[in-house]
């Protein structure tokens, strides 16, 4: 039984959250904010986290930057709106899979918890619904090691920074990319994406780019990519850079 613990301040919320996820099958702690939760997660092992960002004592960002240091492979949901202590691009850095806003509809948190605990093989499997107004993205690179140094690319758990001078896809619409690196050997990385963020300014070591969270991947690819995760360790689940 896969086990997630829930943290939101709000009373009401938080034990509905908790009875619709026990409904489905799931064992479920819950805490009110982020003190609570990391004590819970002293003495009890959990498969992901819900949890809010705005809450007293230990909010949702200092929650999540304590995680990620701790326990950066737990899979985390966060309802967040517009936060201005941490960014889309921020949050998929920390590790977070997935960002919701309130109110949410059941069957995405469903859809969202039942994703977190596929292999990112067989979630990979997954080919969503083609939109016609979808972006190409095309981008031929030497080897993924030179790419990631050179701030050009770079890899997390479920997807892709892809650094961008002058074309910029819309936050949140569908893409289908292909990735070429030719070193060590050829390796191509083929599907569909959806845009998590937009950084269309560049920052002191921070150029300018997008964030793809990869949904389906053709084979060879898929494996191929599989095997690569494997060997980095990745802690984000998109990178900033």
């Amino acid at each position: 039984m896969k086990k997630i613990l829930v943290v939101d301040d709000d009373l009401d919320l938080r034990e509905i959250l908790t009875e619709t996820l026990k409904r489905k099958g799931y064992l479920v702690y819950s805490a009110e904010n982020g003190i609570r939760a990391l004590k819970i997660l002293e003495t009890e092992t959990v498969d992901a986290i819900l949890t809010d960002i705005h809450m007293p004592e230990m909010d949702g960002v200092e929650f999540l930057k304590v995680l990620h240091n701790r326990m950066s492979t737990i899979p985390v949901v966060l309802f967040m709106s517009e936060s201005p202590n941490l960014s889309p691009e921020e949050a998929y850095d920390l590790g977070v899979f997935a960002i919701l806003k309130k109110p949410y509809p059941q069957k995405l948190l469903f859809e969202v918890f039942s994703r977190i605990f596929m292999d990112a093989a067989d979630m990979w499997k997954l080919r969503p619904p083609r939109y016609h107004d979808a972006s190409q993205i095309e981008l031929r690179l030497e080897g993924i090691e030179e790419s990631i140094s050179a701030s050009l690319f770079n890899i997390g758990r479920g997807g892709a920074y892809i650094q961008s001078k002058t074309s910029f896809p819309k936050v949140e619409s569908q893409v289908f990319f292909n990735i070429e690196f030719n070193l060590p050997k050829k390796i191509t990385i083929s599907g569909i994406g959806i845009v998590r963020w937009v950084r269309q300014e560049s920052r002191p070591e921070m150029p300018s780019g997008f964030g793809i969270e990869f949904f389906f991947i053709d084979e060879p690819g898929r494996s191929q990519l599989t095997d690569i995760l494997k060997n980095l360790h990745r802690q984000q689940f998109i990178p900033k850079v």
